[in-house]
């Protein structure tokens, strides 16, 4: 059973997180990645590109000029592609891009996602994140104290999701990203280079995730 480091803010241990569940189990499904990533990726895009078709383009009642005589192509209306201002073929219509994927997989490839840090030793607990009011010199130490200086995933709790003070001192670093453990996703594990959770969060996550 593997047992994870618990840290302080100063990066020293202050005891171990011991997983009740096998966590050794979880197989590694990294041929899951792509398909999950793809479906997160898809449900966020709007779909709301929308292009005018000649049916669609205002005027083009009445054909512009006669049929013969002019030395000009002939055209029937304005509203044709050929023309400045005319209908556009084969442009984007508002669409949905969601595909399905069963929850279960889903499911899977996340876990696959947190066991593959846990073997690569990517993953920091630290025991609580508290802030009386908001310092982002405070969080910038304590990413130091912890050798983290790479992009980072910090996944708290709901009720340290909730508190400004500590949300404030962190979104000014561009390289965090800030998440509760309900918004845990494969794409943000994924994106980044070391995942810090704090010990609530984490208990969170074994019991109803990792489970």
């Amino acid at each position: 059973m593997k047992n994870l480091d618990i840290f302080n803010k100063e990066g020293k241990s202050s005891g171990q997180y011991q997983f009740t569940s096998d966590i050794e189990s979880i197989p590694v499904r990294p041929d899951l990645y792509n398909d999950v990533v793809r479906y997160q990726l898809n449900k966020q895009r709007q779909g709301t590109a929308d292009t005018k078709t000649r049916r669609d383009v205002r005027g083009g009642g009445a054909k512009p000029y006669r049929q013969k005589g002019t030395g000009r192509a002939r055209a029937g209306t304005r509203r044709s592609p050929v023309w400045v201002g005319g209908g556009v073929v084969f442009g984007p219509h508002p669409r949905d891009y969601a595909i399905k994927l069963p929850k279960k997989v889903r499911k899977l490839a996340l876990r696959s996602s947190i066991a593959q840090k846990l073997i690569n030793n990517d993953i920091k607990v630290i025991d609580k994140i508290e802030y009386e009011k908001p310092s982002t010199r405070d969080f910038a130490r304590m990413l130091k104290n912890l050798n983290i200086s790479s992009k980072a995933l910090v996944v708290l709790s709901e009720e340290e999701y909730g508190n400004d003070n500590i949300i404030l001192s962190m979104r000014n670093i561009p390289a965090v990203e800030i998440i509760s453990w309900t918004g845990l996703n494969l794409y943000s594990v994924l994106n980044c280079r070391t995942v810090l959770i704090t010990k609530n969060a984490l208990e969170s996550v074994e019991k109803e995730i990792l489970q």
